[in-house]
């Protein structure tokens, strides 16, 4: 036992551990700029077994922001604009609720980072989102764009723009 420890015994001082709920995650995932956001990054919800090929995956843990998104999003939201960035496997969500946040927060445009295992979750949300919400303006990057740009323009109608590099 380390003297802070022990001293904290000695005075009562309990220190819980509090983690916060999927709500306040997602909150804080948002800075408007004037009540606005401008753009909102999305990396479309995927299971252990889609990202790795098996069912059962013990505790690998390992969701992390693609690299990528959380970089525009930081230069984006330094040039003054209202930012979102929602990393769904790492929060849990799927898109029912993506669609739901989404309405609440009513960014202009919807960035999707996607990776060839993800395509089928964002080409699903972006289909749901040229039917309801035919103003916004979609776009797809990441990975799979950046392999097969030509072939997402080509096969997937329900993005505006493919971000893909030569």
């Amino acid at each position: 036992m380390n003297i802070f420890s022990t001293l904290n015994k000695l005075s009562g001082v309990h220190h819980a551990k509090i983690q916060p709920t999927t709500d306040e995650l997602i909150d804080r995932a948002f800075a408007p700029k004037n009540g606005k956001v401008d753009i909102l990054f999305i990396n479309p919800p995927s299971s252990i077994s889609e990202r790795y090929g098996k069912e059962d995956m013990g505790e690998v843990g390992g969701d992390l922001i693609p690299l990528g998104m959380a970089s525009l999003a930081a230069y984006i939201r330094t040039k003054g604009y209202g930012v979102g960035v929602l990393d769904c496997p790492t929060l849990r969500i799927d898109n029912k609720k993506v669609y739901e946040i989404i309405l609440e927060k009513n960014p202009d445009i919807i960035g999707f980072s996607s990776t060839t295992y993800s395509l089928s979750r964002a080409t699903e949300l972006a289909k749901k989102i040229r039917e309801k919400l035919p103003n916004k303006l979609t776009v797809i990057g990441g990975s799979h764009a950046n392999v097969a740009g030509i072939e997402t323009a080509n096969d997937y109608d329900v993005f505006d723009i493919i971000a893909y590099g030569t």
